[in-house]
């Protein structure tokens, strides 16, 4: 099952107006986090995503040319092209979101841009078999199903290469969905937060969902199923709160019982690591531009100043503000019938 149009609209507008907020243009959203709020929660991710890097190159795992899905406003693959000094691609659906890539940059402190697309996560514009390392976060269950983004994640992911994700959640059963909560929680959400009573009655994504943006909590059983399209994975899976961690393989999904229990009762999370094997070797290329692929018919592109261009199908894809637009042309018109 596919994201629905609706939803890839919704998530352009609300991203608009959210990164304008985040900016300090103007505050559309009291829920969401303001200037100052949105700075603390970036340089958080990117101090926990420097842990992450540093122990993935520990494994010996190549990190560039990389890929992060659903990248918003880049900060961990901004970090990765400044502080590992590995090049690589920030996808989003949002152009207002990668725009705004430089702005965070600059006060985070990281140096250098990744090369910013504009696309759809379940339609990759990269040749296949083509990049070593391919990651995302907090982004998979922005789809009816987590399975198609994961395809393509695998498909443009080289022999011998990774696809990681991370902080996905995994459904709580013991919950009674009365309504949704924000970033910002209302002086009664605060309340029945201390008596740890809210995350039993409420779930996050209130200002997403009026938007149309899917905010989706996979059972357990979800994300075993998509998942085992893998040959070799790790998979960690972890309450919300409180309680064990579970590491399981792809031969053996056997989940310690209690953090299986736990979860149900809180919540929890998931992390992955799959490792790819294809009977390819990756393309040789000359730079990382030539790993880009035509959206519409997935043949090479060439590049001018301003466009990047498919002699097969005679698409032509805009350069604006730094950002590549390689959405299909048909999805481009309608989420963006100015560019």
């Amino acid at each position: 099952m596919r994201q629905p149009q609706k939803s890839k609209f919704g998530e352009v507008v609300f991203r608009q107006k959210l990164v304008d907020q985040h900016l300090g243009k103007n505050k559309s959203f009291p829920g969401q986090p303001d200037q100052k709020q949105i700075l603390d929660v970036l340089k958080e991710r990117v101090d926990s995503s420097r842990k992450i890097f540093k122990n993935l190159q520990k494994r010996n795992l190549t990190l560039s040319p990389f890929l992060e899905i659903g990248a918003e406003k880049c900060q961990r693959a901004s970090l990765l092209s400044s502080g590992f000094k590995s090049p690589g691609f920030a996808l989003d659906i949002s152009f207002e979101s990668l725009k705004s890539a430089a702005y965070f940059a600059k006060k985070l402190k990281l140096n250098k841009l990744p090369v910013l697309i504009c696309a759809d996560a379940e339609n990759l514009p990269f040749a296949d078999n083509s990049l070593p390392f391919v990651f995302a976060f907090e982004t998979l269950h922005h789809f009816p199903d987590p399975r198609k983004t994961l395809e393509e994640m695998k498909r443009v992911t080289a022999n011998n290469g990774y696809v990681f994700f991370s902080e996905e959640p995994v459904k709580q059963t013991v919950n009674l969905p009365v309504w949704r909560r924000d970033f910002n929680l209302t002086k009664y959400e605060k309340i029945l937060k201390k008596l740890f009573i809210l995350p039993f009655l409420s779930t996050l994504g209130a200002s997403e969902t009026r938007y149309g943006i899917l905010e989706n909590v996979f059972p357990v059983s979800t994300w075993q199923s998509c998942l085992k399209m893998f040959e070799e994975i790790e998979t960690i899976y972890e309450p919300v709160f409180f309680g064990p961690k579970s590491k399981v393989g792809r031969n053996n999904q056997f989940i310690n019982p209690l953090t299986r229990f736990l979860i149900g009762l809180q919540g929890g999370g998931i992390t992955a690591l799959a490792k790819i094997k294809k009977p390819q070797n990756p393309p040789t290329v000359k730079n990382v531009y030539d790993l880009l692929a035509c959206p519409k018919c997935r043949k090479k592109l060439s590049r001018n100043i301003s466009t990047f261009n498919c002699k097969s199908c005679k698409q032509t894809y805009p350069i604006k503000d730094k950002v590549i637009f390689l959405l299909n042309p048909v999805l481009r018109k309608k989420l963006y019938p100015n560019i």
